[in-house]
């Protein structure tokens, strides 16, 4: 039985939700890039990077640097790969020690905090993925990655019945526990899990959608990820959100004193509306809805903002907060030419 509606395509959402959310990017600019420099520092030590991420072939292309790293554009497919691999060793280092503290960036001090991200920020999701199903209580959502559990608590919030939430870091899943008893969701539906076991897990899954928000381009396996999830014939729906190659890569390229938010360490890799495509499509699964989308020119107000106090231009002050005011307007130019910052897109798989 067909469980989607008519196909939707989305384009744009206004930066100023976020804005308080992401005012620590600015504030903390001179710390966080240094954490952003030490990420780079550890992914440099790793050893070259000679097939596509994406395809998976040679690795050949032009290229350009950005924050010392060099960065590859596949001839094959036209994905962005960094110039090293990221190995086991590197995802340990990252996401895992407490040096990086990488799960510090998703627990909220105050609970109204983590409320408010849901709200702005995972809730949208939630109703983008609802909308494109018939009947969305026949749809069971196991989401990979799911961090502090936001996206788990925004599925519940909007009437998923059968929701479950799996995360590598113990960290994590310990806070996020603590904040959905507080808004009186069961804590069973998220759980902590070895990355080897959740590669199992997706074999085996009688779960009929996977979410991947902002979770496929750190995964050190990626396209076995996604094979383990071909093989799950259970499996009709994919639903992810990816970073992508956009004007943020060269904003963040030109401001080498501002911190990189999006080509960093963390993400060594960024997909195309090309490599993304035709990827999945390798694994069985063709986009259905999508919702384009991103922050390229938050982040050239940010960079603008943060080099104006470096340099104390206050005489800019007005001006630059007359910038911030016309984003919106910058950013839906760019978003509906699909080449915004990030995208969603629902996947499904294709019947042979």
């Amino acid at each position: 039985m067909d469980l989607l509606k008519k196909r939707i395509i989305l384009f744009g959402k206004s930066n100023k939700d976020v804005r308080s959310i992401k005012q620590n990017f600015i504030d903390q600019n001179d710390l966080l890039l240094r954490k952003s420099n030490l990420k780079g520092k550890i992914y440099k030590s790793q050893k070259r990077r000679n097939l596509c991420k994406a395809c998976g072939k040679k690795l050949k292309g032009s290229y350009f640097i950005s924050h010392l790293i060099k960065y590859i554009l596949c001839n094959s497919c036209t994905h962005l790969n960094g110039n090293f691999q990221d190995s086991e060793t590197f995802a340990n280092k990252i996401y895992l020690s407490k040096k990086i503290n990488y799960s510090k960036n998703y627990n909220e001090e105050k609970f109204e905090n983590y409320l408010n991200r849901v709200k702005k920020i995972y809730i949208p999701k939630a109703k983008f993925l609802k909308q494109n199903f018939k009947n969305y209580k026949k749809i069971k959502i196991l989401d990979i990655g799911s961090g502090s559990g936001y996206f788990i608590s925004a599925l519940t919030k909007q009437g998923f019945p059968e929701v479950r939430g799996i995360e590598i870091s113990n960290d994590q899943v310990r806070y996020g526990k603590k904040m959905l008893s507080k808004q009186k969701i069961k804590t069973d539906i998220l759980l902590n899990m070895k990355f080897s076991n959740i590669m199992e897990l997706v074999k085996r899954t009688k779960f009929n959608c996977i979410s991947v928000i902002g979770v496929l381009e750190h995964l050190t396996q990626m396209r076995d990820f996604l094979k383990n999830i071909k093989t799950n014939k259970n499996i009709k729906f994919i639903y992810l959100s990816v970073p992508l190659f956009s004007f943020t890569c060269v904003f963040e390229s030109i401001f080498d004193k501002v911190n990189n938010r999006h080509l960093a360490g963390s993400h060594t890799h960024l997909f195309t509306e090309k490599s993304l495509k035709r990827l999945l499509r390798e694994f069985s699964f063709k986009s259905h809805s999508e919702w384009w989308f991103g922050l390229d020119f938050n982040d050239l107000y940010r960079s603008i903002n943060v080099m104006s106090n470096k340099k104390k231009n206050s005489g800019l002050d007005k001006m630059v907060e007359s910038f911030y005011n016309m984003v919106d307007e910058f950013q839906i130019a760019v978003d509906k030419k699909k080449m915004s910052s990030e995208v969603h897109i629902l996947f499904k798989r294709q019947e042979r």
